[in-house]
C-alpha cells in the first residue's frame, strides 16, 4: 500500500508527464497557438503600428508592412464589412526564432488567453495571405474561442478565409467540378481531415471549401456573415446557421 508521500510523488509525476505530453501535442498540432502564448519570449522588434518583426528583416521590407495590412483589412471590409479584431501581427524571416515550434512559412493564425496573433512568413508577404489569416481571426473573434473549437468545422473556417484570398490556384473554373463533389468538403471537419493528402489534394480541399462557402454566401448574402457568426456565439448550432441549400434539381446529400 502506498504511503501518503508516495501517492503525492506519483501524482506529481503523472501530472508532469501529462503536462509535457499535452505541450508536445500542442506544439505539433497548433504551434501558432503556443507561439502566440509565449510571444514575449521571442526576440522581435516592434514597429510604430504595433506589429512585431524579425530582427533579420530589412528596413526596406519593414516599410511595406503597414500598407500590406491596410490593403488586407480594406479587402475584408469591402466583402464582409469592417473587421473588428486587432491581432498582434508578426512578420518573420526565419522560423527558427520560434524554435522548437514550426511556424508555417506562408502564414498562420494563433490565439492565446486574451489576444490573437497572425504570423506572416517570407512566402506569405502578399495581400492574399495576409487577408486570409486576418479573416481567420475575425471569424474566431466573432464566434468566440470556445464556440469556434466546439462548433465551427475546419472546412468552413478555411472557406471563409478563402473568400478574401484571390490566389488563382484555389479558384475553380465553373466546369471544374459538380456541386455534389464540392459539397463533400463538408465532411472535412477537423484539421487532420482537411490537411490529409498530397499537395494536389490539399489545393483541392481549399478550392472546394472556397466554392462551397461562396455558394452558401450567394444565398444568404456576404453582409449577413457577421450576424450569423454572432448567432453561433450566442449558442445556435452551426448546422442551423450555415444550412446548405441544394441547387434546384439536386437531391439532398
Amino acid at each position: 500500500m502506498h504511503s501518503f508521500k508516495q501517492k503525492i510523488l506519483i501524482a506529481v509525476v503523472v501530472t508532469f508527464g501529462f503536462g509535457v505530453s499535452t505541450l508536445l501535442y500542442a506544439a505539433y498540432t497548433v504551434p501558432s497557438d503556443l507561439a502566440c502564448l509565449f510571444l514575449k519570449s521571442a526576440t522581435l522588434d516592434k514597429l510604430p503600428d504595433g506589429a512585431l518583426v524579425d530582427p533579420g528583416i530589412s528596413d526596406a521590407e519593414r516599410a511595406t508592412f503597414p500598407e500590406l495590412q491596410w490593403q488586407a483589412k480594406a479587402r475584408i471590409e469591402k466583402i464582409f464589412g469592417a473587421p473588428r479584431v486587432l491581432p498582434i501581427v508578426v512578420f518573420f524571416k526565419d522560423s527558427k526564432i520560434f524554435w522548437p515550434l514550426k511556424i508555417n512559412s506562408y502564414g498562420s493564425a494563433g490565439s492565446a488567453i486574451n489576444h490573437h496573433c497572425v504570423f506572416m512568413g517570407p512566402q506569405g508577404l502578399n495581400v492574399d495571405v495576409v487577408a486570409h489569416e486576418l479573416m481567420h481571426q475575425e471569424l474566431q473573434e466573432r464566434v468566440g474561442s470556445w464556440r469556434m473549437f466546439t462548433e465551427v468545422p475546419v472546412w468552413f473556417n478555411e472557406g471563409i478565409a478563402m473568400q478574401v484570398d484571390f490566389r488563382p490556384q484555389y479558384s475553380l473554373a465553373p466546369e471544374a467540378a459538380n456541386p455534389g463533389d464540392i459539397g463533400k468538403v463538408r465532411t472535412l471537419k477537423s484539421v487532420r481531415q482537411f490537411n490529409q493528402g498530397n499537395d494536389a489534394q490539399l489545393t483541392q480541399h481549399y478550392a472546394f471549401a472556397k466554392a462551397e462557402v461562396a455558394q452558401w454566401l450567394s444565398q444568404v448574402g456576404q453582409r449577413d456573415l457577421y450576424p450569423r457568426l454572432e448567432r453561433i456565439r450566442a449558442g445556435e448550432p452551426f448546422h442551423t446557421v450555415v444550412e446548405r441549400k441544394q441547387p434546384s434539381g439536386m437531391a439532398p446529400q
